[in-house]
């Protein structure tokens, strides 16, 4: 759905440059002048700013009253100093979704936790765990290893009916311990991606089963 373009300075964004790299980046909102351009940190890896140049397509994605908000844009400028910034178009329009507060559903899944993309790297270390209950905005998973809060995660399961939603993006909100296993309060962090569809798709039919608690 459409909804009126505004942006909070000093908001986290994921920003993503499809050309040029597999992974996401965070960045934050610096300013904006409505109608010509967005000004952002310049994104970094390994504490290096990318090197991005004008022209270069990129997908933003947000959170802004209680939306999950994305766009496309392109770079139209790069500063170094007296700080490292980067310029971007501003949207013409903006897709979002509601991040309403959803029944959680108890589930029996087997998923798989990683700390970067499977794709990214080869020596990628995984976990098995189990997936307790899942909602719109999160889920519950019983872990052999404990995160820290706001620790970056990637889940991977294969839901009924809807096939393999691979690398989930979530972010640790909670962990507890749990007799052997630690139990960590996930929360979706990408609900725009085409991954994420089939995670609503699968709550879709646990709604028509009447299965919520």
């Amino acid at each position: 759905m459409e909804n009126k373009i505004s942006f909070t300075p000093d908001a986290r964004i994921i920003i993503e440059f499809p050309s040029l790299f597999k992974r996401r980046f965070y960045s934050f909102i610096r300013g904006y002048k409505q109608e010509q351009y967005i000004i952002i940190d310049h994104p970094a890896h390994n504490k290096r700013p990318l090197p991005l140049e004008e022209g270069m397509v990129c997908m933003v994605r947000y959170i802004e009253n209680g939306l999950a908000c994305g766009f496309k844009t392109q770079v139209i400028g790069v500063s170094s100093r007296p700080y490292p910034l980067v310029f971007l178009e501003f949207p013409r329009s903006v897709e979002s979704s509601n991040l309403r507060k959803e029944d959680r559903y108890p589930v029996s899944l087997a998923g798989i936790l990683s700390e970067e993309r499977s794709e990214e790297s080869s020596d990628n270390k995984s976990l098995v765990c189990d997936i307790l209950n899942i909602s719109r905005g999160g889920c519950l998973v019983s872990s052999p290893e404990a995160f820290e809060p706001e620790t970056t995660l990637f889940l991977t399961v294969n839901l009924p009916e809807q096939g393999e939603a691979e690398n989930l993006e979530t972010e640790v909100k909670s962990c507890s311990k749990a007799g052997q296993e630690y139990q960590l309060g996930l929360n979706f962090a990408d609900l725009l991606s085409p991954e994420y569809k089939k995670v609503a798709a699968y709550l879709e039919n646990l709604k028509l089963l009447q299965v919520m608690v």
